[in-house]
């Protein structure tokens, strides 16, 4: 490590812990070995007597770092290759069936860089400390599971008029997202239809049912609610006979206002009910927002409200605020949304970037993805708490950047988070979607790379 000082009127200069005697006596810098947290005193002299200063060097102990690799729907990901770097330290490995990993004596902060089985794309996170980092490979698509389900629904409002929709869901707690479902109600309360799964090839779940009322735009009441848990689904299997009873849901109005900065307007809202963690049904879709709103919402127990709220700024970009714990009767909800970032250097179509060429952005409080993307070359993704990036560079690793090939980059800021540790959390990018905060998507700037 270096020690370097600025000293007025000395004759002399010395610093302990073995150091000794240094000079200039004016500024100058010396070197030092230290292995644990170590405080080093200047002392400085003239024929006045001496004056003396204090520095403390913190040394961190290396860590293990055992994390997960998943994909972009929060999934495991196994086979994929992880490179771990700080400083002069580097170690690589591949994450196992489970999609684990783990990596010894790591100093931190430390970089750690998923390179995708497939060879087209890297996942860098920069400035990490913690031991348990579940890091995202934005490219692998994993392999979904599916099962034939079919019943009926009791209660609520049979047969339907067109005025009328009921959602069929399937969540299992052992599955790591929300289950896509190809589930269809018939007029007379039918179902069937495929649910499709990330996960085991078997998985016990529950069906959820929610009927709502929609004369308008916008519902009015909800019918009819139900559940049948302990259901069981194989992968190719097929299940019949299944009964959901439904029964009358009271409701209430959500109501409360956005505020934007100037330029943008707002997009959409989206309310969905929370039925059990990260598992949600959309009850409202409001595509002709304004800056107030007023929703007939769904009272459940044992569930919660969320809404999405998006906005557009056309050149300034656009952002999605998620308020989370809401209920039916929820008043005076405040959805503040803050500027996205906006792109500063390198110029709109920029040519001979490479990876030494300095990207920043304006700060909008939050921890970053830069975008670095190409139709006809590797994609670049960095996690970083800085307002500055360079695309990373893995030649050493086999994914070089490629000479005179176009590319596009956009930053998009996960907020109000200000720790890369905070984006490595289970499930990734998806597990910061649901949470309180929002998502600021910078406007997209195109450049090309040096020859």
């Amino acid at each position: 490590m270096t020690l370097a000082w600025v000293v007025t009127g000395a004759t002399t200069l010395s610093i302990d812990q073995g150091v000794g005697s240094v000079s200039p006596v004016t500024s100058g810098s010396a070197t030092a070995q230290v292995t644990a947290t170590t405080t080093f005193t200047l002392t400085a002299t003239n024929s006045g007597g001496s004056s003396t200063s204090t520095a403390q060097v913190t040394v961190q102990a290396p860590i293990t770092v055992a994390g997960t690799v998943v994909d972009r729907n929060g999934a495991i990901a196994a086979g994929e290759s992880v490179l771990i770097t700080s400083g002069t330290f580097s170690a690589n490995t591949v994450s196992g069936a489970d999609g684990t990993f783990s990596i010894a004596h790591v100093p931190t902060p430390y970089t750690a860089t998923v390179l995708d089985s497939g060879g087209q794309a890297a996942v860098q996170y920069v400035g990490l400390t913690r031991t348990d980092p579940s890091l995202v490979d934005l490219i692998t698509v994993p392999q979904t599971r599916s099962s034939m389900v079919a019943g009926n629904l009791t209660g609520g409002q049979f047969p339907e008029s067109g005025e009328y929709d009921t959602t069929l869901r399937f969540f299992s707690p052992q599955t790591t997202l929300e289950s896509s479902t190809g589930l269809s109600v018939a007029t007379d309360g039918t179902f069937s239809g495929g649910v499709v799964w990330l996960g085991p090839t078997e998985t016990t779940g529950t069906l959820y049912a929610l009927q709502i009322h929609t004369p308008g735009l916008l519902p009015t009441d909800y019918p009819g609610y139900g559940t049948l848990p302990n259901v069981l689904l194989q992968d190719m299997g097929s299940i019949s006979g299944k009964t959901i009873p439904m029964s009358p849901v009271t409701s209430g109005t959500l109501s409360g206002t956005v505020t934007m900065p100037a330029g943008f307007s707002v997009e959409e809202n989206d309310l969905y009910l929370v039925v059990a963690p990260d598992q949600v049904i959309l009850t409202v879709g409001d595509s002709m927002p304004t800056t107030s709103f007023s929703y007939t919402a769904p009272s459940i127990s044992g569930t919660s409200l969320t809404m999405l709220t998006t906005v557009d700024g056309a050149a300034l970009g656009a952002a999605i605020v998620t308020t989370t714990g809401l209920t039916a009767s929820s008043t005076g909800v405040a959805v503040n949304v803050p500027s996205p970032s906006n792109l500063t250097l390198p110029v709109d179509s920029a040519t001979g970037v490479t990876t030494t060429t300095p990207f920043s952005w304006t700060d909008s409080t939050a921890v970053y993805v830069v975008a670095f993307s190409s139709t006809s070359g590797p994609t670049y993704y960095v996690f970083t708490a800085a307002t500055t990036a360079t695309i990373p560079d893995l030649s050493a690793a086999g994914l070089p950047l490629p000479t005179s090939t176009s590319y596009s980059w956009q930053v998009l800021g996960f907020g109000p988070n200000t720790s890369v540790d905070a984006a490595a959390i289970p499930g990734g990018i998806v597990g910061l979607e649901l949470t309180d905060g929002y998502i600021g998507e910078s406007p997209t700037r195109s450049f090309t790379t040096g020859p």
